[in-house]
């Protein structure tokens, strides 16, 4: 996981909404809450109308294997299947 590159994108896409820094942190577990993905959590401001859609592109970029799920409200949960 480039936890780095995804956090960088993810503050610049905060930083285009006004919204305050997101806390960008590795986190084992998948969105079902299952054990077997290494992943990243990133729990920001962004709602998916807001910077959310942004933010998924921008990861996508970042490496295409790479899927970023909303998790209900602003969290969003990137893993590589």
């Amino acid at each position: 996981m480039k936890v780095a590159e995804i956090k960088k994108a993810a503050e610049k896409i905060s930083k285009q909404y006004g919204m305050p820094a997101p806390i960008v942190e590795k986190a084992n577990g998948n969105p079902d809450g299952k054990s077997g993905y290494d992943g990243v959590q990133i729990r920001s401001e962004l709602t998916m109308e807001e910077g959310g859609v942004e933010l998924s592109a921008a990861i996508a970029k970042i490496n295409p294997a790479y899927v970023c799920e909303p998790q209900g409200g602003c969290v969003y949960f990137v893993y590589k299947p």
